[in-house]
């Protein structure tokens, strides 16, 4: 008989956990709680090492963008499954939505099977048609890992 009640006992004990876990807070102090946790994880992240090292050269005209580079591996592994890609970015000027994407170069994206320590590729987008010398128009390169279920960027560029 008590087996037919444990699974109800046991959803209703671990709702009272999760209400008196979250009485226990009042909204300030989760705020904080998520805010230092949160800050934790981004201080852990830059305290690592990059893995790779970008350079991205931009020339323009008013009917085409270039955007030329070299990604090199400056990590003591071999890295495997790497794209390089990115996208283009309008800076709106606004709260809320600041930056919005207006391009993503998947047609144009390099695909890296395989980079040792310290061998560095070359890569070029073109961009037909995209006159970057509006002053709102930036864009951001970054090489991204494709074989884990994260896909973790590796590193990021900010043009302007």
């Amino acid at each position: 008989m008590f087996k037919k009640h444990y699974p109800i006992f046991l959803i209703f004990s671990l709702l009272l956990i999760l209400v008196f876990y979250s009485l226990a807070f009042s909204s300030t102090d989760k705020d904080d709680y998520y805010r230092n946790l949160l800050r934790e994880k981004i201080e852990t992240q830059l305290a690592r090492a990059p893995k790779i090292s970008l350079t991205v050269n931009r020339q323009s005209t008013s009917q085409e963008t270039t955007l030329t580079g070299t990604a090199t591996n400056t990590s003591d592994e071999t890295l495997t499954d790497l794209v390089i890609n990115g996208m283009l970015i309008t800076d709106e000027g606004e709260t809320g939505s600041h930056y919005q994407v207006i391009d993503i170069f998947e047609e144009q994206k390099v695909t890296i099977s395989s980079l040792s320590p310290q061998e560095t590729r070359e890569f070029s987008f073109q961009l037909t048609g995209i006159s970057w010398n509006s002053g709102k128009l930036n864009g951001i390169i970054f090489v991204q890992e494709t074989h884990s279920e994260n896909k973790e960027i590796y590193q990021a560029i900010f043009i302007q």
